[in-house]
């Protein structure tokens, strides 16, 4: 059952890269697939004053001039929004849901405006909290190490 699942889920990812720019940026909710490797990576922070913890959720861009290279982070508190969606929940939103691949086919200015954190809702899909057919979707910020005008 657990092969089948991944089978699937890796076949809707794949579809993924088909993708409609136009569908992505007209969208008002962007969700966003993190599977931890080395150009991805997941960091907790604990406030030592207040003890509220943030997570950070890291794509990291390499580009072909050092000016080019930076990354952009997807950050959620404990009080952002978390819901539960079933595995179908993918193929019916595989126009909204970009992965690092699709993502990294750009430079990283395009990516954010792609993203465009200022005008769109993002839910972020951690791999290794898809478990028994469900898929957990964290609200997160995403910023950048650039800074875009409005």
């Amino acid at each position: 059952m657990k092969n089948i699942l991944l089978t699937i889920i890796t076949f809707t990812l794949n579809t993924i890269n088909a993708q409609n720019i136009d569908k992505i940026k007209k969208s008002d909710t962007l969700y966003v697939y993190f599977e931890k490797d080395h150009k991805q990576y997941h960091k907790v922070d604990i406030n030592p004053e207040n003890k509220r913890k943030t997570e950070n959720y890291y794509y990291i861009f390499y580009g072909k001039t050092i000016a080019d290279n930076g990354y952009v982070v997807f950050g959620r508190t404990e009080f952002s929004e978390t819901r539960k969606e079933k595995k179908s929940f993918l193929k019916l939103n595989k126009d909204t849901i970009i992965t690092f691949e699709f993502l990294t086919q750009f430079d990283l200015i395009q990516a954010i405006n792609i993203i465009n954190p200022n005008r769109k809702t993002i839910f972020l899909i951690d791999k290794k909290d898809m478990k028994c057919g469900k898929i957990l979707l964290k609200e997160v910020r995403a910023a950048s190490t650039l800074q875009l005008e409005d």
